[in-house]
């Protein structure tokens, strides 16, 4: 995640965001760290968190059981840890801030923060506690798993040093889904989407795309596909798949013309039940994009079995300077909402979420209500955010 030492004002020209990239981790290749890429809505944080954590407005809602959903909300945040990946920003390095890429614990307060691992990147919790991530450990970049409190490290096959794993996740029934090179990969673009058996063995690619996410039963995988590639493919779009871990089941779940303000759709994560698919919503970045020139960004929903998107975040893009400094967290007006995740109920989504100057983690329940602070910094690229409860 980007390191906490920047400026608490605002620059006084447009800054240039970051080119289809959205997550801040080393994995030793160029080209699979572009394929990550996308919107970069302040994973990098155009504005670094200044670590001043101003207090931000009461939850928004117009819930007639807003009491409950405050207890729901409450809950979550003193009950699930979340799991935080800290890395070197390789586009805008900081003096002072992270040097390796490091695998923490933390509560939504701040509290019990914890440094399980030094050298480990795009950590998710498995369903049984677990925490599974790539590693360079073993002097190549592998797939590892670790017991919550960091302990008990072990690497999971021996993948092809060339195929630099990434994202990995873990299923009920054993499955691991994992991106990484292939054949067919090309900077800016898709890559390969593999699965494998959790000893390692029956390793299969299953298809093109970037991002993957596999539903708690194992047995399906939400992934974003690029439609068009390489660096000329200006304005390129992405957009949100399905296919079942056999292979079967290949399915196109949002589409370029579901609204004109929302083209592009990234970075999905599947909802526990499995009834729902997570994800960015709004407009990818384009080189030579800036902080004012960017289109919607936020976060939506969508049925697993396709149908309309529904946005739950209430981010919009900024024009100018005046705008600029009213989009503060002390006011709530995000400029932009990214990298979504469930938490373990089913009820809340938390996500990065873009102020001027900082970046947080924020929360908002399924219905779009009670847009709300869930923790003071961005959790970097993990995609099982949170914990079930201890």
């Amino acid at each position: 995640m980007p390191p906490n030492t920047t400026p608490a004002h605002p620059p006084p020209a447009p800054l240039q965001s970051p080119q289809k990239s959205r997550w801040p981790i080393i994995i030793g290749i160029l080209v699979l760290l572009l394929a990550l890429g996308g919107v970069a809505v302040f994973a990098f944080s155009l504005f670094q968190n200044s670590g001043n954590n101003p207090q931000p407005p009461a939850a928004t809602t117009t819930s007639n059981t807003a009491t409950s959903t405050v207890i729901d909300a409450t809950y979550v945040k003193q009950h699930h840890l979340l799991l935080i990946n800290e890395a070197p920003n390789p586009y805008q390095p900081v003096a002072g801030g992270p040097t390796t890429s490091s695998i923490y614990t933390v509560y939504a307060d701040g509290s019990k923060k914890t440094l399980l691992t030094s050298d480990g990147s795009a950590p998710s919790w498995t369903p049984d506690g677990k925490i599974i991530f790539s590693s360079n450990r073993s002097r190549s970049q592998q797939i590892w798993i670790m017991d919550a409190d960091g302990s008990n490290a072990k690497q999971i096959g021996n993948l092809s040093a060339s195929t630099l794993p990434l994202m990995p996740q873990m299923g009920e029934n054993g499955l691991i889904v994992f991106m990484g090179i292939d054949a067919n990969t090309r900077p800016d673009s898709n890559v390969g989407i593999y699965v494998m058996q959790k000893d390692g063995s029956g390793l299969k690619h299953l298809t093109s795309g970037m991002q993957p996410f596999l539903s708690l039963s194992g047995t399906w995988v939400a992934y974003t596909f690029q439609t068009e590639t390489g660096q000329t493919a200006i304005p390129y779009h992405r957009e949100i798949w399905r296919i079942n871990t056999d292979g079967t089941g290949q399915k196109q779940l949002t589409f370029l013309g579901d609204d004109p303000e929302y083209p592009d759709a990234n970075a999905p994560n599947i909802s526990p039940n499995e009834q729902w698919v997570a994800f960015f919503s709004g407009v990818e970045s384009i080189p030579n994009d800036t902080l004012f020139t960017w289109g919607h960004r936020n976060v939506a929903i969508v049925p697993a079995n396709g149908g309309a998107r529904k946005t739950l975040t209430p981010c919009k893009p900024v024009r100018t300077q005046a705008q600029l400094q009213a989009a503060t967290v002390a006011s709530g007006n995000c400029i932009a909402a990214d990298n979504p995740a469930w938490s373990p109920d089913g009820k809340w989504l938390i996500f990065d979420t873009g102020f001027n100057p900082e970046t947080e983690t924020w929360m908002v329940d399924m219905h779009g209500e009670n847009f709300q602070r869930f923790y003071s910094q961005s959790r970097g690229t993990v995609r099982v955010a949170l914990k079930y409860a201890d």
